[in-house]
């Protein structure tokens, strides 16, 4: 090109690295997102579970009698999995909302626009749900299967 137009100062590039290049702050932040989405949920996992191993050992009694009177394990299962169930759905709901709220504000900064689909935040939803429900379930597995002698010998 020099030799053909030596008036001229002309540089090719690929149009695929000028694309990356206008896009690395939108790289930068959402490596960072991710990476604070992670640490965020090791911490909220880290409470949920002490959430509930507290809440088996307030109720470890309690469950104990139940099975003494004659209840089945899935009736104590579900007995728990339905209180901790209704503090969940509310604060999952709220986190739907909200990441919904923001993806939308983030995603109005690009020319090009996708399709927003809700379909996404409910599978993400239900995902948390039954990440919930098989955390109970395992953390109370021992307590609903252990003999109630156990948890009652000190009364």
């Amino acid at each position: 090109m020099k030799e053909l137009f030596p008036a001229y100062d002309i540089e090719f590039s690929l149009m695929e690295k000028e694309i990356s290049d206008t896009y690395e702050n939108v790289r930068q932040f959402r490596n960072a997102t991710v990476m604070a989405c992670v640490v965020i949920l090791f911490i909220t996992l880290m409470g949920f579970i002490g959430y509930i191993r507290n809440e088996v050992q307030r109720r470890g009694k309690e469950i104990a009698i139940r099975k003494v009177n004659g209840a089945e394990s899935h009736h104590l299962f579900s007995l728990l999995i339905r209180d901790i169930v209704s503090i969940a759905v509310p604060s999952i709901i709220a986190g739907a909302v909200a990441a919904w709220f923001t993806g939308k504000i983030w995603l109005e900064q690009f020319t090009v626009e996708v399709n927003f689909l809700a379909g996404y935040y409910i599978l993400a939803s239900i995902a948390v749900l039954v990440a919930i429900v098989l955390c109970v379930y395992v953390m109370t597995r021992k307590i609903v299967n252990e003999n109630p002698v156990i948890r009652l010998k000190n009364e």
